[in-house]
Formats: C-alpha cells, structure tokens, sequence
C-alpha cells in the first residue's frame, strides 16, 4: 500500500484561506481594526461624552482627528466606543 498523507478539513481550509490574497488583506484590516478599538481608548485618553465648549462642529485637526459633532464631543472618541459595542454585540450573539 501506498503511503498517502491524509490532512485534516481544517488544514485544508487554513491552507486555501493563507492562500487567497483578498482574504488575508480582510483578516489583516479585521485584526487592524480590533486592535485599534481596544487599545485607543486607553493610549490616547478618549472620552466620547466630554463637550469641548470652543470647537462645535469643528472640522478635523490635530486635537479633534475626525472634528466634533454640533454639540462639541470628539467624533473619533465616538467612533472607537461605538466599535467597542459592536465587537461586544457581535462576540455576545
């Protein structure tokens, strides 16, 4: 008898999915993305509720990345919280 190396089905699919490049720049943009919501908020000290009274509706700058919204708060700030409900949303389901 013949020695045939059998792979398993989870070897083969890691195996295609290494493989296709579109694939592994979604997964990269994914992993990006993940650790960009978890560890921001604690490097760059976000708060999305703090109201900066002297920039309503301001537009991007180095204080505000994304500008404020027409109340004062940190779009950006908001942005990264808002990604941290749907990562929890979506690992909670």
């Amino acid at each position: 008898m013949a020695n045939v190396k059998q792979s398993s089905y989870l070897r083969d699919v890691l195996k295609r999915f290494f493989a296709h490049k579109l694939a592994m720049v979604g997964a990269l943009i994914l992993i990006v993305e993940i650790l960009a919501i978890l560890s921001l908020p604690s490097i760059m000290n976000l708060d999305p509720y703090s109201i900066d009274y002297m920039s309503f509706g301001a537009p991007p700058s180095p204080q505000h990345l994304l500008g404020t919204d027409n109340v004062g708060r940190d779009n950006f700030a908001r942005l990264i919280y808002g990604g941290r409900v749907s990562l929890t949303v979506g690992i909670m389901s």
